[in-house]
């Protein structure tokens, strides 16, 4: 199935309701709107990143306590034997950069320009008049079939693309990491300055890579990779674990 448009318009995501992550600022005349990943979002990357550095690394960790490693005096004077921990250490790290990058993101909307910022990002900004439009995909889907049009109406849109070009994209306030109310505020504030919007019911991330290829990740465009690669790193690491550790 190939992706499906309808028209824009200047309807937004339903069932909205305030929200802790949306706050807006005055500064004499000049305001900006300030959003950030909801509270669920944020629970989910801390939940995230214990099951890859705690849950995920078991045999790590059995193999370390149970044999009493701490004491062991090849620990971190023989690299070979500190290997596994050394492994670990580094996915701490990345688990920990993960959660700040996800906790510290804000969009910010000011009366003239959008702007993205965050700890282990890049800043963006772009002036609303250099933007070429913004996609509402309301539906981003890896099986077989999309999810029932009825059902989806009311969710939030998988994703609000904000896009300087089809090849540069400047945000994407995801409806898992922003809800409806952030998406809501994107549109009257895109609208108000005449920022083109347009919807898309359902996509693929293929089709949407070919319509615009900044629009996503390698990690939107290849998710099933994603997964593998994680899977194979774990099980290459529990098995050199054992190696050089044993149980």
């Amino acid at each position: 199935m190939s992706a499906v448009f309808h028209s824009p318009s200047r309807s937004t995501p339903r069932g909205e309701r305030p929200t802790q992550d949306v706050t807006t600022r005055h500064n004499g005349k000049a305001h900006r709107i300030v959003m950030r990943p909801s509270p669920a979002a944020m629970s989910a990357s801390l939940l995230a990143a214990i099951v890859f550095t705690v849950l995920l690394e078991f045999l790590v960790g059995i193999s370390f306590i149970g044999q009493g490693l701490w004491s062991d005096a090849r620990l971190f004077r023989d690299h070979w034997f500190t290997l596994p921990l050394y492994v670990w250490f580094g996915v701490v790290a990345l688990a920990l950069i993960g959660v700040l990058r996800i906790v510290s993101q804000c969009v910010i909307l000011h009366d003239d320009r959008i702007k993205v910022r965050g700890l282990f990002r890049i800043p963006r900004s772009a002036r609303w008049s250099a933007l070429s439009r913004i996609w509402l995909v309301r539906d981003i889907y890896r099986g077989k079939e999309p999810r029932d049009p009825v059902e989806s109406e009311v969710d939030a849109f998988d994703a609000a693309l904000i896009m300087r070009s089809s090849t540069s994209r400047v945000a994407n306030l995801s409806g898992a990491f922003y809800g409806t109310r952030a998406q809501s505020i994107l549109v009257r504030e895109a609208e108000a300055h005449g920022v083109r919007i347009d919807h898309i019911d359902h996509a693929r991330p293929g089709e949407l890579a070919r319509m615009m290829p900044g629009s996503l990740t390698v990690i939107d465009r290849h998710p099933n990779m994603f997964v593998l690669a994680i899977v194979a790193f774990y099980a290459a690491h529990n098995v050199l674990t054992f190696m050089i550790w044993g149980i």
